[in-house]
């Protein structure tokens, strides 16, 4: 279940209280080209794929190739701030603003940005081809909690550890 109150379109790069000495979005953007040749080699039109790209101490690198309609419902990180750049096709990603209202913003190829360590999120290829997106977390990513709506409230359903065997972005 989707519950979309508005479409917005004035994205900034950052939320307002994001303070991360890395520059998460530049870092996404800079892995852009290995990222598109990962996605060329490993994306499939059925399915959503994804390739760890670089892990370090600070942070860690994903490739992500979508599917049109392929989504990850509402997750958070874990406690990691990130960033997300759309590499090719658009994204959709869905939040809810400071007064709860959930609401749909569109990321084409070349937009992107980074978001704090609260920040939850849902994101689809509502586009009419494959889209590709290359994500930054920092701390690498330890484990992600999933949430589904019940009665417009967000209910955590599942967290998923990074040590178990179905470990996805």
């Amino acid at each position: 279940m989707t519950v979309i109150v508005r479409e917005a379109h004035d994205v900034s790069d950052s939320d307002d209280q994001h303070c991360q000495s890395i520059d998460l979005l530049a870092v996404a953007r800079r892995h852009a080209d290995v990222a598109l040749s990962w996605a060329q080699r490993h994306g499939r039109r059925d399915a959503r794929t994804y390739g760890l790209l670089s892990h370090g101490e600070d942070y860690e690198v994903w490739a992500i190739d979508w599917p049109v309609d392929g989504y990850l419902e509402l997750h958070d990180h874990g406690g990691s701030a990130g960033a997300f750049a759309v590499l090719a096709g658009s994204l959709s990603e869905t939040t809810a603003d400071a007064d709860g209202e959930w609401v749909r913003r569109p990321h084409d190829a070349g937009g992107g940005r980074s978001f704090s360590e609260n920040h939850i999120h849902g994101i689809v290829n509502l586009g009419t081809g494959r889209a590709t997106s290359v994500h930054v977390y920092s701390p690498p990513l330890e484990r992600m909690t999933f949430y589904r709506l019940v009665d417009g409230a967000m209910v955590a359903e599942r967290t998923d550890e990074r040590a178990e065997s179905n470990w996805t972005p």
